[in-house]
């Protein structure tokens, strides 16, 4: 997929999805590509990960290892709970979590949503080297009744803040940059046990090996 204009920014998306039949898991590999020979290019990407029921619900909680900051006031009061979940609530408004995620060595890292009633979780690899940045998006409205978990090369902040903060990455003229997502289900005790021990460690690999 191309996004190219005159005298503006020039970019080619190579996507790819692997789904293996049996599997459990989407393997996705993105490269992104400047195809302008003289200019420099921002770049920004965010892959929006929602999860909703049966992996929501008001029995599930969030796992991960990392730092929390809230996005704004409204997340700040929802703050202690941000990694559990209510019944859905009419008038609910969104909140926005940034999480910086630990990671091993060579970058892996990662986040789960885990329903222990319905015995299922729904889990996420990236590495931190392609996409250093972390999003919660929780929102639990009658309507829109999701926990998004979103890795990013930035954060959903307006380009001029992320500028200002010095997360804003660029790509060189013909410069390309990979990324690789593993989007995982679990419906086994045993296997999400030893997720969630993984995914509080410094032992991550990608694919998840619970072997």
């Amino acid at each position: 997929m191309y996004e190219q204009a005159a005298q503006y920014d020039k970019y080619k998306l190579v996507a790819g999805i692997d789904v293996r039949i049996g599997g459990k898991e989407i393997i996705i590999h993105d490269e992104v590509t400047n195809c302008s020979q003289e200019r420099i290019s921002p770049l920004e990407l965010l892959y929006h990960i929602n999860i909703g029921p049966p992996a929501v619900s008001k029995s599930s909680r969030m796992i991960f290892k990392g730092d929390v900051q809230p996005r704004d006031k409204n997340a700040a009061q929802g703050l202690k709970q941000h990694a559990a979940f209510s019944d859905k609530r009419k008038g609910f408004v969104e909140e926005c979590y940034f999480i910086n995620l630990a990671s091993s060595p060579d970058g892996q890292t990662g986040t789960m949503v885990v329903n222990p009633l319905e015995n299922i979780a729904v889990y996420e690899i990236h590495n931190k080297n392609q996409l250093k940045c972390f999003t919660q998006w929780k929102q639990m409205g009658t309507d829109e009744y999701v926990n998004g978990l979103e890795p990013g090369t930035s954060l959903p902040n307006c380009r001029g803040e992320e500028r200002k903060a010095g997360r804003l990455e660029f790509l060189k003229p013909g410069e390309c940059r990979s990324f690789d997502i593993t989007i995982g289900v679990l419906g086994d005790h045993s296997e999400i046990n030893k997720a969630i021990q993984l995914l509080e460690s410094d032992r991550l690999s990608n694919p998840l090996n619970l072997q």
